[in-house]
């Protein structure tokens, strides 16, 4: 399966997951005279989180839909119909070729392929492994940032570390995200070499935070 086949079908098991949602709703009085339809509340925070994997998976890409994919919001249906509405929009660009190129899909891609990986070492007990890949993730998204950007440190083999700073002093993000940067970057270092520092608890909070920071890079 090609990226863009990949996009789309997890874009369809959205539009299907969000349609079974709709079907379970159900009304509640919020006055003595309106009403309104909710849906379950579990069901429907697991399909806002299976929505939010899309700011991994489209980066930049999905800046038109980023402020209703990102909201923070209830369980009334009315916002899964504005969440589904929202998922087959970007569904019809993928499919229609305005959403980014092929070039930015493929890097999307591996960088979600890469992160799912970590993920699954970690469920398995490779936590060292998992980290190790959450740096080279972390690094090659600061790669691409000061490419793309025109902030690329003047040295033949760049440090993560000098990327950081590099981005960080051409205001290209702020202090929190560059120590952010630097913290997960230490966990990363910890795994690749070993070291005491290096916790199974550490690694999982790199990866959580790189799924939440990869948007703001790309953005």
């Amino acid at each position: 399966m090609n990226v863009t086949a990949s996009i789309i079908a997890y874009l369809d098991k959205l539009i299907a997951e969000g349609e079974a949602l709709l079907a379970t709703k159900f009304t509640i009085a919020t006055s003595s005279f309106t009403h309104e339809d909710f849906v379950p509340v579990d069901p429907f925070q697991r399909w806002c989180g299976n929505c939010r994997v899309l700011q991994s998976k489209l980066g930049r890409a999905l800046e038109p839909w980023r402020e209703t994919i990102l909201a923070d919001v209830r369980n009334k249906a009315v916002t899964v119909m504005a969440l589904l509405g929202c998922v087959r929009s970007i569904k019809d660009a993928v499919e229609g070729g305005h959403l980014a190129t092929y070039t930015d899909l493929v890097v999307a891609e591996a960088f979600s392929n890469l992160l799912d990986q970590a993920d699954y070492l970690l469920s398995k007990g490779f936590w060292l492994a998992a980290g190790v890949l959450g740096r080279a993730v972390l690094e090659e998204e600061l790669r691409d940032l000061a490419r793309k950007t025109d902030f690329f440190p003047d040295k033949e083999r760049p440090t993560l570390n000098d990327l950081n700073t590099v981005l960080y002093k051409a205001d290209t993000y702020d202090k929190l995200e560059f120590k952010l940067i630097d913290s997960l970057a230490a966990i990363g270092n910890d795994c690749a070499h070993n070291k005491p520092g290096a916790t199974e608890e550490r690694v999982r909070h790199l990866l959580e935070q790189l799924i939440a920071l990869l948007p703001r890079l790309q953005a």
